[in-house]
């Protein structure tokens, strides 16, 4: 006669109140957490300034022709006014919308 192997394990028997417990204990930790967050985020002071067509002018094919040469000057100068009072350290945060880094002109480069 062959028998199942039973091994010693961990089996936990899953009470309402053992689980009711279990949930208010990461009620608990988590509320002051959530708290936390919320105070450190009322700070946070957020400009969306989208220069697309602020430092070139024209149609598409302009724009890429004024970018390919090499006598055209690239500086393009933006002023930022911040409304709000920002406290040290400052972070800047830079996006770029259609640029996926494992394109194959950045690998090569």
């Amino acid at each position: 006669m062959v028998t199942q192997q039973e091994l010693p394990a961990c089996k936990p028997i899953l009470t309402p109140k053992w689980v009711i417990s279990a949930f208010m204990l990461v009620t608990v930790v988590f509320i002051p957490i959530r708290v936390a967050s919320l105070l450190a985020s009322r700070d946070v002071v957020k400009i969306i300034d989208q220069y697309d067509n602020a430092c070139l002018q024209g149609t598409k094919s302009q724009k890429v022709q004024s970018i390919q040469d090499p006598t055209t000057s690239k500086t393009c100068v933006r002023r930022l006014t911040v409304t709000k009072r920002m406290k040290q350290p400052i972070y800047v945060y830079y996006q770029l919308d259609n640029y996926y880094q494992n394109h194959r002109r950045y690998v090569k480069s």
